[in-house]
């Protein structure tokens, strides 16, 4: 069973405390794991602005809801956190109350694995959007893909519209508001100068490399 899959099963309510502390056993980083399991909380949030109120009293009973695929997010959101509380109180760990999880929340959050990380990683370096002597372990680092000590931020060498466009492909859809990836850019990034970058505004404008950034991602889906 991937990750992935476990934290859908926790939500669908299909496991028990049981089952969630058994595959816990079983991971290395467990703290990776409650990020995870958060981070899919507040996905399952932002489709909770989806839900619409059922007045057709003939289709449902009244006061009941329903979303737009037919699930009740709030129930799998209370799994889910039962399901970190559950891993938190038997490995004695703790998602947000130490050094460690401040310091992560400057990292990107984790979408993808190791092998799409890579993938990733060789696409910039190709059409020179970050500098050619980028170390592969710093890069894994910001994407939550290892846990590298001291890294170094990534150079970014193409425009700051071309970064915006680059992690709006990766993270508009999934994390909300997007103005917490903007807050984290700084802090991974920099500029060929040597300083923080920030995005910039959104004025989208055709380039090669905005289409080459487009076609990644439509070759490369993020599974």
């Amino acid at each position: 069973m991937t990750e992935l899959e476990f934290i859908e099963e926790i939500a669908e309510g299909n496991l028990t405390k049981n089952d969630i502390i058994k595959y816990a056993e079983s991971v290395c980083d467990r703290e990776d794991l409650l990020l995870n399991i958060f981070a899919h909380m507040s996905y399952l949030n932002t489709v909770n602005s989806k839900i619409i109120h059922c007045v057709d009293e003939h289709s449902v009973p009244t006061g009941e809801i329903k979303v737009e695929n037919g699930i009740r997010y709030p129930e799998e959101q209370k799994r889910l956190s039962k399901a970190i509380d559950d891993i938190e109180a038997y490995f004695s760990i703790s998602l947000f109350d130490d050094d460690k999880a401040n310091k992560d929340v400057f990292l990107f959050p984790k979408i993808f694995d190791n092998d799409y990380c890579f993938l990733l990683y060789g696409f910039l370096k190709n059409n020179n959007l970050i500098c050619n002597n980028t170390d592969y372990s710093d890069f894994q680092y910001w994407f939550r893909c290892n846990n590298k000590e001291n890294p170094k931020p990534i150079v970014w060498i193409g425009t700051k519209q071309l970064a915006r466009e680059l992690l709006e492909y990766l993270f508009k859809e999934r994390i909300k508001p997007f103005a917490d990836i903007e807050r984290i850019v700084s802090k991974c990034f920099i500029n060929k100068k040597g300083e923080p970058m920030k995005l910039a505004k959104n004025k989208t404008k055709y380039s090669f490399e905005s289409d080459a950034i487009k076609n990644f991602f439509s070759d490369n889906a993020i599974k």
